[in-house]
């Protein structure tokens, strides 16, 4: 029988093997074989790794920014060309296809590449004469230490694409508690980012329990806290690290709708929703579970997405064939499972389902059902809940245009999105879209009276109103800005006379 690998943390000194008696397994979502365990680090050990990130702010803060950007575009290169590797690892421990892992890995490489503008990005300001006789000049200052709390879904992107680049090439340091689930990923990228030249101890990979991880929000040497998970250990840890005065940026859950205009065209909407439905099994951010169909297209369409749907090739993750991977374990595999039980129990209609198991121990099964207008409860639970699952629902829904928008507009929304042929509409809806709890509708048209030269479909935006500050601070995180700014500005006044 094969050895379970015990896997280390970063502490003092590089990596280490902790002395904990704690234990959380790793499970490859393809087989349900253990194929490692990570280490739930003792508070001394943590205290530990807190100590040296904080020594090593010293050094490196004190590092040209240039010096420091270097090392990210060697950690970028070195990405890239284990791209294979990091890939399969990636697919092993989480579920992605192949192609999915890829996906992952690249979103590193982006920020990466952002943060390596990081001696522009860092620049100050100055003004003659602000007021009479005095100039001023800012200044972007390095803030400290941060602690970065990732989920499991992507090990690669949120982690060290998110979090690591900007904090860094700003003169951070930053301590990243990856998800035990899936933390081998994260580690194996921190080898290449030592191997690219980064000093001890400016980066930092563990993985501890809840009561453990407390320090990351107590300790007074950790200067903010960046955290991508569930709303409710979102609101703890922002509740916690704030009563500690830290930065604290909190990613929570959210989900996301489509409605389905009577005039779209059909296959490319299907496409699109099919796509998105069950792209990385579901267990996304970006993930779209609810879609409600004007009455005329319903039947249609849903047909259209249980003929895709029953093509999709589910499998193995490393199978380079496989379209759609495993949900990440046994337990979300249940819970998908019970989802599932709960929308049959309330008369909704399964249209298509894989078989429950497969080949793959924790099959993500494709479900697609009808739910019926009368439903109000589940529709309830349908909209509000997040379900990181392989399942959509469509709704079929005999209203008016406004009214089908608002059926869509929850607290809870993260985007929005309307199939359409008529600009017209969609226009009509952006222009509206700021009294919507969603934060991006996105309108699918097919223009009828394009000019040749142009493209026959097109995609128009609307950053809702109400929620585009919102918006801004996550597009700079999605880019890898770290708890909104990693810098501190320091203002200097001087006289002109």
């Amino acid at each position: 029988m094969q050895e379970i690998r015990k896997l280390p943390y970063y502490g003092r000194g590089g990596w280490r093997q902790s002395a904990t008696d704690r234990w959380m397994e790793v499970v490859d979502p393809s087989t349900g074989a253990c194929i490692a365990q990570a280490p739930a680090i003792c508070a001394a050990e943590l205290e530990d790794v807190i100590a040296q990130a904080a020594e090593a702010f010293g050094p490196w803060s004190r590092t040209p920014a240039l010096k420091r950007t270097q090392v990210l575009y060697r950690f970028r290169t070195l990405i890239l060309e284990h791209m294979d590797e990091l890939a399969r690892l990636l697919a092993r421990e989480n579920g992605k296809t192949l192609e999915e892992a890829r996906g992952d890995l690249l979103k590193v490489k982006e920020p990466l590449e952002l943060a390596c503008g990081a001696p522009s990005l860092l620049m100050g300001e100055s003004l003659m004469d602000a007021s009479r006789g005095y100039d001023t000049v800012l200044y972007r200052e390095p803030v400290g230490v941060f602690a970065g709390i990732a989920p499991f879904n992507f090990p690669a992107m949120i982690p060290m694409g998110w979090m690591v680049p900007l904090c860094i090439a700003a003169g951070n340091t930053i301590v990243v508690k990856a998800s035990s689930t899936t933390p081998m990923t994260a580690m194996r990228l921190l080898e290449l980012l030592e191997e690219a030249g980064l000093p001890q101890g400016v980066v930092s990979v563990i993985t501890a329990d809840r009561g453990t991880a407390q320090l990351l929000l107590t300790d007074s040497r950790i200067k903010g806290v960046c955290f991508v998970g569930t709303t409710g250990a979102g609101l703890k840890i922002y509740a916690a690290a704030a009563a500690n005065g830290k930065r604290v940026q909190a990613l929570c859950e959210a989900k996301n709708h489509a409605l389905v205009m009577d005039d779209a065209v059909l296959e490319r909407t299907a496409k699109g929703i099919i796509n998105s439905a069950f792209g990385c099994a579901g267990e996304r951010c970006m993930a779209l579970p609810v879609v409600v169909a004007q009455e005329d297209i319903a039947d249609r369409l849903v047909e259209r997405l249980r003929v895709l749907a029953g093509r999709l090739k589910v499998g193995c993750a490393y199978d380079e064939s496989a379209q759609m991977g495993p949900v990440v374990t046994k337990k979300h595999m249940e819970s998908v499972l019970r989802w599932i039980e709960c929308a049959t129990i309330q008369t909704a209609t399964l249209l298509h389902t894989t078989s429950r198991w497969l080949t793959v121990p924790y099959s993500p099964s494709i479900k697609i059902w009808r739910s019926l207008p009368s439903q109000t409860i589940f529709l309830t639970i349908s909209l509000i809940k997040v379900r990181f699952s392989s399942i959509v629902s469509v709704w079929k829904l005999s209203l008016k245009l406004d009214n089908a928008v608002d059926s869509i507009s929850t607290w809870i929304s993260l985007s929005a999105m309307m199939f359409t042929s008529l600009c017209r509409r969609a226009f009509s809806s952006f222009m509206e879209a700021s009294s919507l709890s969603s934060s991006v509708i996105l309108a699918f048209t097919r223009s009828m009276n394009a000019a040749p030269k142009l493209p026959c479909d097109s995609v128009l935006i609307r950053l809702s109103i109400s929620l585009l500050h919102f918006l801004i601070l996550s597009s700079m995180t999605a880019t890898g800005l770290f708890c909104v700014c990693p810098c501190k500005s320091r203002f200097s006044f001087s006289s002109s006379l």
